[in-house]
């Protein structure tokens, strides 16, 4: 016996414009939902397609998912203060007398790159945008600058959100803005390494170490008391061997006093000639998707986080501290 096939109805025509109009129909209804909507389930996806598996944000056990948890539950607002690149200045310079010699020198901040003043700027200097991650050039020579890329580039910045991008909430409403601050130099010209200190209910646990971000990028992983870690994080291990800073006890006392009694935060510091330089805080570390080699160190770091309840880290956000 044949069976004949069932044909399908055509699928209907859309004009372009209409396509157009019903994707700028969906990018409104992704902003204009509420976090707690869009955030969980597109991160939801992304993470299953990351790591094969949906994270458990309810009970969370490793690093990872606490970080997801943290940016599904927990919006206190202390946190967009650090992730914006202008206000933590003034928040670091605060915190503690003394501290605001460790902030970069700020040569200018704008919302409107046509008037960044390129012939009062010295020849080199960092471009930064104050309210993403990742969006800076370094200027190492100011005679070789296309000022119109730069300002264009700017502007490109100006026009996106991170949380668009990202899905951390934390992003969102960060005031869109283009700083200008000073280029720090390892000795060699280029950018020194970058220490990251992973502060655990005010203490600092692990230490990472990032080697020629702008180039061939490495990293190395250290505890507190400088021995080094087995494990890789998301960028393949440097093979070099990474002199103890001389003032790893300041970094720690800066980092833990940073952090204050925050459940978890990772501060990033710099160190020029012996001078410790406040690079920026990310109260979400690698966004939630750090790679960690073995797996089992996403666990490792996940138990020094006592991450409270979701209904405790939803009342967190009625609060202005740490």
């Amino acid at each position: 016996m044949i069976i004949a096939s069932k044909t399908l109805p055509p699928r209907p025509f859309l004009p372009l414009v209409a396509r157009a109009q019903l994707a700028a129909l969906g990018r409104l209804i992704f902003y204009r939902c509420p976090a707690y909507v869009v955030v969980p389930l597109r991160t939801m996806k992304k993470y299953f397609y990351t790591f094969g598996c949906l994270p458990n944000i309810v009970a969370p056990k490793t690093f990872n998912e606490k970080v997801n948890a943290r940016k599904f539950f927990d919006h206190r607002p202390i946190f967009q203060t650090w992730v914006d690149k202008v206000a933590v200045r003034g928040w670091v310079a605060q915190r503690k007398p003394g501290y605001e010699a460790m902030l970069p020198k700020l040569y200018h901040v704008t919302d409107d790159p046509t008037d960044i003043p390129f012939d009062d700027l010295p020849d080199r200097f960092v471009i930064k945008a104050s309210h993403g991650s990742g969006w800076l050039r370094l200027v190492k020579d100011k005679a070789d600058l296309d000022r119109a890329a730069v300002i264009a580039e700017c502007r490109h910045w100006l026009s996106l959100n991170y949380f668009d991008l990202t899905l951390e909430t934390v992003y969102k409403h960060v005031p869109p803005r283009i700083l200008i601050e000073e280029f720090l130099d390892n000795g060699f010209g280029e950018a020194p390494e970058d220490y990251k200190l992973y502060v655990f209910h005010g203490r600092v646990q692990f230490i990472q170490v990032d080697v020629a971000r702008f180039g061939l990028h490495r990293r190395k992983i250290y505890d507190r008391d400088w021995s080094e870690q087995n494990f890789e994080l998301s960028i393949p291990t440097y093979e070099g061997t990474l002199e103890q800073p001389a003032v790893l006890p300041q970094m720690l006392e800066i980092a833990e006093t940073l952090a204050g009694n925050i459940d978890f935060v990772r501060v990033d510091l710099y160190v020029v000639d012996g001078r410790i330089y406040f690079g920026e805080m990310t109260p979400s570390s690698g966004n939630g998707f750090n790679r960690f080699t073995p797996r089992i160190y996403d666990e490792i770091f996940g138990a020094h986080w006592n991450l409270p309840s979701p209904v405790a880290l939803l009342l967190n956000g009625h609060r202005s501290g740490d």
